[in-house]
């Protein structure tokens, strides 16, 4: 009587996608791997197959073009099982845009990451930190919560499950600011904060001039002390200050202490 081993059956794979290129690891599980077992997908045999135990075996996918391709494991009794467009080889993610593309060093906004190629599962980076509550909502966008980073521009950094990875060129860096005192050149604080990508914000109570800013000359003044800019008071010298006004002037650095004199310098208070 001759016995016939049960035949192969496959319950998963893992991953279910990969690069074009090939080269990354495709792991096979399932029951009755016999030994000298292959992997094929879509009738080409799987390089470099590996039969773990009778449950698993591994192989090394080759270059491939795009597309969803059948997984089946063969017994060298010619037994096999198999699913169906089971592994898809794809290109790597590429980021085209993000929204917004500016963030507080203290992060907490949520980034709009356009492109292609998402996947589920996948992670994201601003600068060398990870972004958390990574959402993807279609294959060409995800959305994630930027971390706290240091103040300068960084690139965002997608990676898919298969490991391939793309990153935003420095057309599209993120730009973290710190809010900062910028010279008003004479004009409207709404339109010298929009100029350098920032919004016009109140100053917080007691603010100085950032030392070293470049102010012009006709932007000085000089006036009793109990006239001095805090926020909510008129500045006399330089006429009173409208709602649309109220961060555009500070003290400079020669104030009077004893409630005499103040210098001041007309400045915008620019935030996000």
């Amino acid at each position: 009587v001759i016995v016939f081993a049960p035949p192969p059956q496959v319950s998963s794979i893992f991953p279910i996608a990969g690069p074009l290129a090939g080269g990354n690891t495709l792991t096979v599980n399932g029951t009755g791997f016999l030994p000298g077992a292959l992997i094929r997908i879509r009738g080409v045999n799987c390089p470099n197959t590996n039969r773990i135990s009778d449950s698993l075996i591994t192989c090394v996918p080759g270059p491939r073009t795009a597309g969803a391709y059948s997984v089946v494991v063969i017994n060298p009794d010619s037994q096999r099982s198999g699913l169906v467009a089971a592994y898809t080889y794809q290109a790597a993610p590429k980021i085209s845009s993000l929204f917004p593309a500016v963030g507080k060093p203290s992060g907490g906004e949520v980034i709009t990451i356009n492109g292609s190629g998402f996947l589920l599962g996948m992670t994201a980076k601003v600068g060398s930190r990870p972004c958390s509550n990574v959402s993807v909502i279609s294959s060409t966008q995800i959305r994630c919560t930027a971390p706290a980073n240091s103040e300068g521009s960084h690139t965002v950094q997608v990676i898919n499950s298969d490991g391939q990875f793309s990153s935003t060129s420095q057309a599209t860096v993120f730009r973290v600011i710190n809010s900062r005192w910028v010279p008003t050149q004479g004009g409207i604080c709404t339109n010298v904060c929009s100029s350098v990508g920032l919004f016009s914000r109140l100053s917080p109570e007691g603010s100085y001039c950032t030392s070293g800013e470049v102010i012009p000359p006709s932007a000085v003044g000089k006036v009793a002390y109990r006239f001095g800019c805090w926020p909510y008071k008129d500045c006399r010298s330089q006429g009173t200050r409208s709602a649309i006004q109220a961060a555009q002037f500070c003290y400079g650095a020669a104030q009077r202490r004893d409630k005499s004199l103040s210098d001041i310098t007309m400045g915008c208070f620019c935030g996000l």
